[in-house]
């Protein structure tokens, strides 16, 4: 398993009081990783520029907000 460090800043102290919360933290860092990850295989072969997800992300909030 790699190992990594992290900073917290200090009003996240209580993070690291419990180990209960270390491995919750630690299985949200994986899934967040692993969504990245997923994300970047998916739109690797594209042929979306940034600016076009850019207007359909921005035209689905708005849709949702109407």
């Amino acid at each position: 398993m790699v190992e990594i460090s992290l900073k917290l800043p200090e009003d996240l102290r209580w993070v690291l009081e419990k180990k209960e919360n270390l491995k919750f933290l630690e299985s949200v860092l994986i899934q967040r990783l692993c969504e990245i990850k997923l994300g970047d295989l998916l739109t690797e072969k594209s042929e979306l520029k940034k600016e076009d997800i850019d207007h359909l992300i921005k035209e689905g909030l708005l849709e949702r907000v109407r």
